[in-house]
């Protein structure tokens, strides 16, 4: 296996995937239930990269979730970075998506999308959390985690003074 490609046909014709089943079985519904009943928020821990399947999953447990009257989630991603994706998810204005840092440029760079596939795929899971904003408007999405990259919160200070957080 000597490049990128090799690689992909091999884990294409060596890899199970395990198909997202559109219902739960009734005793994975209550166990998630019953682990979230005293409580307010769900966090949900970082997505593997570049691991588009994943964030399907994420979706579901969200929306199972949502469903549930738990609107308020939590995700392993910076703090700036889930305001930033909660005011797109109110707004559906796609520049506060460019802002996000964990795309990965640095403090001092313009804030912008790059074409990297995590940019991709993150991008594709915000907008899918749109539709569920959508659906169930009393939706708050955050971030708990350090930002990616130091000073991600300085590029966008205006935004901050603007929204009053300040």
């Amino acid at each position: 296996m000597g490049n990128q490609s090799d690689l992909s046909v091999y884990l294409a014709k060596n890899s199970i995937v395990s198909p997202l089943s559109e219902a739960w079985p009734r005793s994975t519904r209550s166990e998630l239930i019953k682990s979230a009943q005293e409580h307010k928020i769900i966090f949900i821990g970082e997505a593997d990269h570049y691991y588009h399947e994943k964030f399907k999953y994420r979706l579901k447990f969200i929306e199972f979730y949502l469903s549930q009257g738990f609107y308020n989630i939590i995700a392993e991603i910076g703090q700036e970075d889930g305001l930033m994706v909660n005011a797109f998810l109110n707004s559906g204005d796609e520049d506060y998506l460019k802002k996000v840092g964990l795309y990965g440029f640095h403090f001092g760079q313009e804030l912008q999308y790059n074409q990297r596939n995590l940019t991709k795929e993150l991008v594709r899971y915000y907008k899918a959390l749109r539709k569920l904003k959508q659906k169930y408007p009393k939706l708050n999405y955050g971030g708990y985690d350090l930002d990616m990259f130091p000073g991600t919160f300085l590029l966008s200070l205006s935004y901050y003074q603007q929204m009053k957080f300040f």
